[in-house]
């Protein structure tokens, strides 16, 4: 039976039969959370509500997400204060051999 790649709890049954997904906690927010696997297979956390286990990614909810990402932190405005910007605004190239 084929499943939907972005259907994380359908993914969960079809691989693991008669069995839920156990439970875990974000080590954040303490927020109860499920672990499954995206589309390109790599493992995710998502949310667990009243209602039951959800689709929804907890990296999109969790308040403290910045802190578990594998990505390079968003660049911030370049000032006077960078090291590659000179007091009059000028950008310094550096040649890296």
């Amino acid at each position: 039976m084929p499943v939907e790649p972005w259907d994380a709890k359908a993914a969960f049954k079809a691989q693991h039969p008669g069995h839920k997904p156990p439970l875990a906690r974000c080590r954040s927010c303490d927020a109860r959370i499920w672990w499954g696997e995206t589309r390109t297979g790599a493992r995710c956390p998502y949310d667990v509500t009243d209602e039951g286990y959800t689709n929804t990614s907890h990296f999109a909810t969790c308040p403290h997400a910045q802190q578990h990402t594998k990505r390079a932190p968003v660049p911030t405005r370049r000032g006077a204060a960078d090291p590659d910007v000179d007091d009059d605004g000028r950008v310094r190239i550096r040649v890296r051999g």
